[in-house]
C-alpha cells in the first residue's frame, strides 16, 4: 500500500509518483484500529452485517508525503504525472455505521500511525534488510519470470513442493 511504499522509496532516496497535483485526498488507517473493528464486529452478535473500517478523516497526498518527510527526515524526491484516468479525487470511509452498532472508535492519528510505520520499517531493515523493499525497473525482481521456481514456492507451489514441516501430517493407522 502506498504508506510502505513512499517510507521505503523515500527512506531509500528513491523517486515515488504523485498522480496529479497532490490534492486528492485518501482515508488512510492504522492496522491497529482496523484490527478493533474486526474485533468488535466479532463480539457483536449481529449476523449478515457490512461495516466500513476506516479513520473516517481525509488527508491530502501533499500532507501525507509530508508526513511520511517528517518522520524519515529525508526529502521526497516526487515524480509528477498526470492523473490516472478513473482516480477519484477523494476517499473517506463513512463509519457512522460502525460507530453507532459496534461502538467502533479509531484511535490512532495519522501522524502517530506514520511515525509507528517508520519505526517498524526501521527496524525491520536492521533485523532482516531484505524482509521490505520497493522492486524497481532496475530491480532483478522487477521480472517475475526470471524467478528461478524456488523463490516462488511462497505458497504457490503444489503441497509437494513444499518442504516436509510445511506439509500437514499424516494420519497414521494404529
Amino acid at each position: 500500500m502506498a504508506p510502505l511504499k513512499f517510507v521505503d522509496k523515500i527512506s531509500r532516496g528513491l523517486p515515488i509518483q504523485q498522480f496529479g497535483d497532490g490534492t486528492s485526498s485518501r482515508d488512510y488507517t492504522y492496522v491497529d484500529d482496523v484490527v478493533q473493528g474486526i474485533i468488535l464486529a466479532l463480539d457483536t452478535p449481529a449476523g449478515y452485517q457490512i461495516y466500513n473500517l476506516g479513520n473516517g478523516s481525509p488527508t491530502k497526498l501533499t500532507d501525507f508525503i509530508s508526513l511520511v518527510e517528517k518522520e524519515t527526515g529525508k526529502k521526497a524526491s516526487i515524480e509528477l504525472l498526470p492523473n490516472q484516468p478513473g482516480d477519484v479525487p477523494r476517499t473517506c470511509a463513512d463509519i457512522a455505521k460502525a460507530r453507532s452498532m459496534l461502538g467502533y472508535d479509531p484511535k490512532t492519528p495519522l501522524a502517530d500511525g506514520i511515525r509507528k510505520l517508520v519505526e517498524w520499517y526501521r527496524d525491520s531493515q536492521v533485523r532482516r534488510p531484505a524482509l521490505v523493499r520497493t522492486v524497481t525497473p532496475d530491480d532483478p525482481l522487477h521480472d517475475l519470470r526470471d524467478l528461478k521456481p524456488a523463490v516462488l514456492r511462497c505458497g504457490l507451489a503444489s503441497t509437494s513442493d513444499r518442504p516436509a514441516w510445511t506439509r500437514p501430517a499424516r494420519q497414521v493407522d494404529p
